[in-house]
């Protein structure tokens, strides 16, 4: 069967933001492996954006998203909703928010896309890190500011 749409790419982040002139930015882009220091953990926001192209003739396609994580009942995003295209020839943008999310214990989320026929899914994991994994380095919180060396301080005039 032939696909409805084609998925460009999704990105999970910490947040998105609408920018002027038909932008978004995402913020605190997330690999597939999400690292957090302990369990249960609630994200403010945990988002995918995501860009597609409709390949059918039918411009007027709707879509379905739902996130699935062991422990949590399906998270429906969206339902039969009706799936807006760009000025770009077919183009579309998903914006789909969960605010806020809390995950129970580790596992493997998978958000699953459905536009007409076609399915997509996306599986993800998190996980529970060290500081050191996730920072690099372990952080004293008290000792967060960051101070510049006297030569690099500001001169008075």
């Amino acid at each position: 069967m032939k696909k409805s749409v084609r998925i460009d790419y999704v990105l999970m982040c910490e947040d998105i933001r609408a920018e002027v002139g038909n932008k978004s930015s995402a913020m605190g882009i997330f690999t597939d492996d999400v690292g957090v220091l302990q369990f249960p953990i609630q994200f403010p926001k945990f988002c995918f954006l995501v860009h597609g192209t409709v390949l059918s003739k039918d411009r007027q396609l709707r879509f379905s998203a739902t996130l699935n994580y062991p422990g949590l009942p399906p998270f429906i995003l969206a339902k039969d909703a009706e799936l807006r295209l760009n000025k770009a020839p077919g183009g579309f943008v998903l914006n789909l928010v969960m605010a806020p999310l809390l995950l129970p214990a580790p596992g493997e989320g998978q958000l699953e896309l459905i536009f007409g026929t076609t399915r997509y899914s996306r599986k993800f994991q998190v996980q529970q890190a060290t500081q050191e994994q996730l920072f690099g380095r372990k952080i004293n919180p008290l000792s967060h500011q960051i101070r510049l060396p006297a030569s690099d301080s500001p001169q008075k005039q």
